[in-house]
């Protein structure tokens, strides 16, 4: 299988413009997936990065920690939701592999699954009179 995807990214690959630097055939691998790590290492791949997820248990309370002066946490509303999720595209413009957000993008992410408003807290800023 690994083979004929890499063959299937080499066939569509050709069909598209260059990139500088190149293209890369990427994956990604959990913690613990010892034989798809073993697998990847003896076909040529290298670890380019790696990512952690952390979490806290709620066992203990959660420490205050007041906003800066200028903001403030409102609740999200409908009006709203194109400018955090815009902020959201903003915010990953220099994260690596990032391609801009699409209209179509916009349109998925509103119909998720676990799209759930009513459970964020949004900071905003305020402007100053």
């Amino acid at each position: 299988m690994l083979h004929w995807f890499e063959r299937r990214a080499a066939a569509i690959d050709a069909t598209l413009p260059s990139l500088p630097g190149g293209t890369i055939l990427a994956t990604h691998g959990e913690e613990g997936e010892v034989g798809k790590t073993a697998l990847l290492e003896s076909e040529g791949f290298t670890p380019l990065r790696y990512e952690r997820y952390m979490r806290r248990p709620l066992t203990e309370p959660i420490p205050d920690a007041p906003l800066p002066a200028g903001f403030e946490f409102r609740p999200a509303q409908p009006e709203h939701y194109r400018a955090i999720w815009e902020a959201d595209d903003r915010g990953f413009e220099d994260h690596w592999g990032y391609s801009p957000g699409t209209e179509q993008a916009y349109q998925w992410w509103l119909k998720r699954s676990n799209f759930r408003p009513e459970l964020w807290r949004v900071v905003w800023h305020i402007e100053s009179n």
